[in-house]
């Protein structure tokens, strides 16, 4: 099963409760077509059988659906996630604002037509306790608040090409408390959305036992105070299911998620050997976007710790990280403009355990505080190719296109710091598009500068260690001579790498290519 399908799944309840925006001052029948229009317009299919009782609206047979076949995943040939209730009630109340009633228990259902497998169908139950939706509003300036004590998604049934599963050979659950959320639209020229969304917990559960009970897998993770914030802004008619389309009509999307304290457990047994992984997080933070026809990310993660343990491995391995942050911008628009991208990511506070330490190191030569990893990149470049496209992305899968030409590339930061020395560099580069080097891309010309502080120490160090012997030491500093010059302190190198337009790499002035 892929990440799309997987994703579809666990979000369909989500698509009832903030994609359907309904008003007061609308009779059921009317709030019931908008819901349905704006449940199409993010690409799902909608079907039912809808009775008039007076001023009410029943919806019986309700099934939302949401088709895979346009996925990219090579296993899957095609697929359908579907969300099935037995009736929804819409009633207009003495407020002014329609009540929409879902039952407390509905069926998801997975089909995959995988190339492998073949058919792959897996049902699940969603149960739902003080689940509550009101709109109001109009339909030009629609809200709708809804909350809920408890959604759960459990997997009943799993059949793989005609051959049922066990119910003890794989189970799942996944458990959403203290659900409360607020969701507006407003319609004029522009659509604008806004979402806001708060969830006291998130528990996830799972396990596979394979048919002899000797092999088992399980996986538990819970993670508290959730929060998620949304801004969307697009021309009204835009086809929000496809991504092609909001980027060539300029929409602009920020979703923001928070989460509190994580935890993370896996197990692995097999034929009496056992494998092990614990996590933790204090807190989390993503951010995703698409602005001006550029796809943004940025995840950051505080308090990270780790343990693991296996057969192979002859000690624990355990380690944390104050912070672990990433993000990348790329744009997606095919434009004979060169346009901006950036990349970065930054690992800092990063310590392992003293049993592990005492591995490498028994005689702790080398200081032992925490390492540091920071690499920010951006740039410019010209994208060649549609990524909506799914012939072109299976052609640059292939190595036949290639699907930017990058123009400028600028090493903003990099600085790597670990056993007492530390590593500092940046630079900028051009390319020429004009002589290209096949599918390697455009010719690079431009310089990097380096510093390098404590680089002999660390080489005696490792000389102690036994790691280096001292041919290949004088080795190393002989490299060393050659690519940097003294600098500014004691145990001080610098350099500069220069790439010419000719392709000659220059180091400190002295052509060594």
């Amino acid at each position: 099963m892929n990440c799309r399908s997987t994703l579809a799944a666990s979000t369909a309840l989500a698509a009832l409760v903030v994609a359907a925006p309904a008003s007061a001052d609308l009779t059921a029948t009317e709030a019931w077509s908008v819901m349905k229009n704006a449940w199409e317009d993010v690409g799902y299919t909608v079907t039912g059988d809808e009775t008039t009782l007076g001023g009410r609206l029943s919806i019986s047979n309700l099934v939302l659906s949401v088709p895979l076949d346009d996925t990219t995943d090579a296993a899957v040939a095609e697929g359908t996630v579907s969300l099935r209730a037995d009736a929804v009630l819409l009633e207009p109340l003495e407020t002014g604002s329609v009540q929409v009633i879902f039952p407390a228990e509905m069926q998801l259902l997975m089909e995959l037509e995988t190339l492998e497998n073949g058919e792959i169908l897996a049902d699940a139950t969603l149960n739902q306790s003080g689940f509550e939706l009101q709109i109001s509003g109009t339909p030009e300036n629609a809200t709708i608040d809804y909350s809920a004590d408890m959604i759960m998604y459990t997997l009943d049934e799993v059949v793989i090409d005609d051959d049922q599963i066990d119910a003890q050979e794989i189970s799942a659950a996944v458990s959403l408390n203290a659900l409360a959320g607020q969701s507006r639209i407003e319609m004029d020229a522009e659509m604008r959305t806004t979402e806001q969304v708060a969830i006291g917990g998130v528990s996830i559960s799972a396990s596979f036992q394979s048919e002899n009970s000797q092999d088992r897998v399980t996986f538990n993770g819970s993670i508290s105070d959730l929060s998620l914030e949304s801004d969307t802004t697009m021309p009204a008619g835009v086809n929000r299911s496809n991504l092609p389309d909001m980027i060539a009509n300029g929409v602009n999307s920020t979703t923001s998620m928070r989460s509190g304290q994580g935890s993370f457990a896996f197990a692995a047994d097999s034929n009496g050997s056992r494998m092990t992984v614990n996590a933790t997080t204090q807190s989390a933070l993503t951010v995703v976007g698409l602005e001006e026809g550029s796809v943004k990310m940025a995840n950051g993660v505080n308090g990270f710790q780790m343990d693991a343990m296996a057969p192979v491995l002859p000690v624990p391995i355990a380690f944390e990280a104050e912070t672990l942050t990433s993000s990348f911008s790329f744009p997606l628009a095919v434009s004979d403009a060169a346009q901006p991208f950036g990349f970065g990511l930054s690992l800092e506070g990063l310590s392992v355990s003293e049993m592990l330490w005492d591995m490498v190191d028994p005689g702790r030569v080398l200081p032992r505080d925490p390492a540091t990893v920071i690499l920010q990149l951006s740039g410019m470049a010209r994208i060649l190719m549609d990524f909506g496209d799914k012939d072109a992305i299976l052609a640059m899968q292939m190595g036949e296109i290639l699907p930017a030409m990058p123009e400028t590339l600028d090493l903003d930061t990099i600085r790597v710091s670990i056993g007492g020395a530390e590593l500092q560099a940046s630079g900028a580069f051009a390319f020429d598009g004009s002589d290209s080097l096949g599918m390697d891309g455009p010719r690079p010309s431009g310089t990097v500068n380096i510093q390098v502080d404590g680089a002999q120490a660390l080489i005696t160090n490792l000389i102690r260690m036994g790691i280096l012997n001292e041919d290949t030491a004088l080795g190393a500093r002989m490299a060393l001579s050659v690519f940097a010059v003294p600098g500014s302190g004691p145990d001080n190198l610098t350099s500069e790498i220069e790439v010419t337009e000719e392709g000659s790499i220059l180091a400190n002035g002295m052509r060594i290519r």
